[in-house]
């Protein structure tokens, strides 16, 4: 019996292992603001000093023809609407609304996409994301997301929009895992 007990503890770290949270958190209000008596508006998806693989996005669209330009501005656009669409169906009990004015009790749900591997038919498309939950200017918390879309989802607008929907979905797990 003593010959399982290394094979059982290695078997419970990688189960372990698995259950990972999709998100780090960069940063935590040590007082928990955020109720469902509350609105979270969530911010169209910013792409500020945004970088495509070891390029600045200026210079990777320099670098691609006008039909990938297109593209690649269908694609950001796609992922910002799948992203706030599916933090708005997965946030049960909670009043979200998408891309409305901020009124002063509102919560912000302020996502920046912050790098994208270059498209690659043959390779994954790595996308990473800062969400910042906030108040009238005021961050409370801070998550860094990111996901490996496999080559399966197509396109690079197909491949954004699944990443989209995804990382939407993992923040409205946190936020329901926040609100009191």
């Amino acid at each position: 019996m003593k010959k399982l007990t290394p094979f059982l503890m290695l078997a419970g770290l990688v189960l372990l292992a698995g259950c990972s949270s999709p998100w780090k958190v960069v940063r935590k209000a040590q007082t928990n603001p955020f109720t469902k008596q509350e609105r979270y508006v969530v911010s169209e998806t910013k792409t500020n000093n945004l970088q495509v693989g070891q390029l600045a996005e200026s210079v990777y669209t320099s670098q691609i023809g006008s039909a990938e330009k297109r593209r690649w501005r269908i694609g950001k656009t796609v992922f910002g609407k799948a992203f706030a669409g599916a933090l708005k169906l997965n946030a049960k009990g909670l009043n979200v609304a998408i891309h409305k004015k901020v009124k002063p009790r509102d919560f912000q749900v302020y996502s920046n996409l912050y790098f994208v591997s270059p498209y690659n038919a043959g390779k994954n498309t790595m996308v990473k994301v800062r969400v910042r939950l906030m108040q009238r200017n005021k961050t409370f918390d801070v998550l860094l997301l990111q996901i490996s879309v496999p080559t399966s989802k197509g396109q690079i607008g197909n491949r954004l929009k699944y990443a989209g929907a995804t990382l939407g979905k993992h923040v409205a797990k946190y936020l329901l895992g926040r609100v009191r």
